[in-house]
């Protein structure tokens, strides 16, 4: 670890814990029944999620290991945003929620596989730098096309971009095209994860980019003579445990890298199960849609 393992974190005890969900899998026989149940061992994610981060000591990192810890507060954000998206949105964002937390606990577990020489960390840098540096230029093209008078907010975006890079330690000026970053495509960080990870991934693309599949599932409904926009979305089994396996093996690995002894012993058991429990039920649904 590059902290400090004293744990300052909130203290907890068993009792603190949300009761363990244990679904009848002989009982599920409809979407819906297989749904509540995925959105329960969700929820047990969630809290437990939410203890883990608050378990983690609030102290100054160094750049590497904030970044770490930020992806699992990430992961665990996305987790609840997921659970209320269900609760009071009828699971409209589910797919693509469920893609940031499939990229999200992909870069945890890239960046933590780092070999010491820190290239995964500057790549990973670098590839936002780029990006932004790249919306720069085309800022510039805009500025020169006025005249040479940039606007307030173009003179905002500039320095905001330039305190990124400050912050990570990088010179704005020498970071490369987003080509030469060095940071791998998005198949070969989730693939490397969990053969689970990339069908996730592509699943919400779709519908993070307004695509025809989205639509069709989401938005329209076919009926006769064409289609209809009278569409009834309803949460759906298969994002809610695809999330629940992602959080909960991105959660079990950051305590295998990061963790201390205190917060293995707390955690490492029960997310383990927990792991289980999603998995099998993600399992059972299937072989229930393979049925009908």
């Amino acid at each position: 670890m590059d902290g400090d393992d004293a744990n300052e974190g909130i203290p907890l005890s068993e009792d603190d814990f949300p009761p363990r969900y244990e679904p009848d899998l002989q009982s599920l026989k409809t979407d819906d029944g297989f749904g509540e149940a995925a959105f329960e061992l969700l929820k047990e994610t969630g809290m437990t999620l939410v203890y883990l981060v608050g378990r983690i000591p609030d102290m100054p990192y160094q750049r590497n290991e904030s970044i770490r810890r930020g992806l699992i507060k990430r992961l665990m954000l996305l987790g609840k945003s997921l659970l209320s998206d269900v609760a009071h949105n009828s699971g409209y964002q589910q797919l693509q929620i469920t893609r940031q937390i499939a990229e999200t606990a992909a870069n945890y577990f890239y960046l933590a596989q780092d070999d010491g020489s820190e290239e995964r960390y500057d790549a990973y840098i670098n590839q936002a730098l780029a990006e932004e540096k790249h919306n720069l230029g085309v800022v510039a093209g805009e500025i020169k096309e006025r005249g040479g008078d940039p606007l307030p907010i173009e003179e905002r975006m500039r320095r905001s971009i330039e305190r990124m890079a400050s912050a990570a330690g990088v010179d704005f000026e020498a970071v490369p095209k987003t080509r030469d970053s060095g940071w791998p495509g998005a198949f070969d960080r989730l693939s490397a994860m969990s053969p689970t990870a990339y069908p996730a991934y592509r699943a919400g693309s779709s519908a993070l980019h307004a695509g025809w599949s989205a639509l069709l599932l989401q938005d329209l409904e076919e009926v006769e003579g064409g289609f209809s926009l009278n569409a009834q979305v309803e949460p759906r089994p298969q994002p809610l445990t695809m999330a629940g396996m992602l959080l909960t093996e991105a959660a079990i690995y950051y305590l295998e890298e990061d963790g201390d002894d205190a917060e293995r012993q707390l955690f490492l058991g029960r997310l383990t199960d927990l792991s289980e429990r999603v998995r099998s039920l993600d399992e059972a649904h299937e072989r229930f849609q393979q049925s009908i």
